[in-house]
């Protein structure tokens, strides 16, 4: 039932998904390829910010129904499907199963967990401590993408 509400969109490399300051009217499900958030600063400095890979889901503030923003903006890195449901109906789904609300704020959780790590970095750590910890983040979640694909498969 989840899946046949579903739009499947296919985004090219440096493609943007969903842009900083637009409506987040849609939640998406990274399916296939790899993407990453970043925010656009004032003076046009665009900071890349935490990867995305397949499995992982962003724009969860569809699932609320007070109007709201997408804080930062998505673009893949790969070429990449998506999958896409609008706001009233993934609202609608998750009232129905409720596990789409647990898990998404599983999901807020675990971003606010790194977004903290990240802050605690670099207000304590040196630049090469900073990448020996990203490059060994981005290896993990690697590995667990590629175990778990297997198991898909």
């Amino acid at each position: 039932m989840i899946l046949a509400a579903v739009k499947r969109c296919r985004f090219f490399a440096k493609s943007v998904m969903t842009y900083q300051n637009e409506p987040a009217d849609h939640l998406m499900l990274l399916w296939k390829g790899r993407a990453r958030y970043f925010f656009e600063t004032p003076n046009a400095k665009k900071l890349i910010l935490r990867c995305i890979i397949a499995g992982d889901i962003f724009g969860g503030a569809a699932l609320v129904s007070r109007a709201s923003t997408y804080l930062v903006s998505t673009e893949a890195v790969r070429d990449s499907v998506v999958l896409v449901w609008d706001g009233p109906t993934i609202r609608a789904l998750a009232r129905r199963f409720p596990e789409l609300f647990e898990n998404a704020l599983f999901l807020g959780a675990d971003y606010i967990s790194w977004f903290v790590a990240a802050h605690a970095a670099l207000t304590s750590k040196t630049a090469q401590e900073r990448l020996a910890h990203v490059l060994l983040e981005l290896a993990t979640r690697e590995l667990a993408n590629s175990a778990n694909m297997r198991l898909v498969v």
